[in-house]
């Protein structure tokens, strides 16, 4: 019985604790990330421009020292208004209904505080 109860804790470590996170690699959360970008279009989204259909994370992609991050996102935003963007000489425009999908991506480093997200300078924000 004692052989018995021996193997059956050692099957359970062996094959039980296989699937144990290691709980030192949280990495930022698409939680985190919806709510930078919700806060990015925040005057849009409050003069009812567009809304956000959907923001979800894609990939991930952490560094070998583990003190950097990168998370890959994609969103949709469906236009309310007619809405009209010059960018680099070419005119867009949108009408009501009309569905956009964007990609992008946060980076983050590890800091004392947690995980903070970096600007396009490598800056804390």
């Amino acid at each position: 019985m004692k052989k018995f109860t021996l193997i059956l804790i050692s099957m359970f470590f062996l094959f039980g604790c296989s699937n144990i996170k290691d709980l030192t690699s949280n990495v930022p959360s698409e939680a985190s990330a919806r709510e930078f970008y919700i806060k990015g279009g925040q005057a849009a989204l409050d003069d009812g421009q567009y809304k956000i259909n959907y923001f979800r994370k894609t990939n991930g992609e952490e560094s070998a020292d583990k003190k950097s991050y990168t998370l890959y996102y994609e969103a949709e935003i469906e236009f309310l208004k007619a809405m009209k963007y010059t960018f680099m000489f070419q005119t867009i425009e949108y009408k009501p209904g009309d569905k956009k999908k964007i990609t992008g991506q946060y980076r983050y480093k590890l800091t004392e505080n947690g995980w903070r997200m970096l600007n396009d300078y490598g800056q804390i924000i």
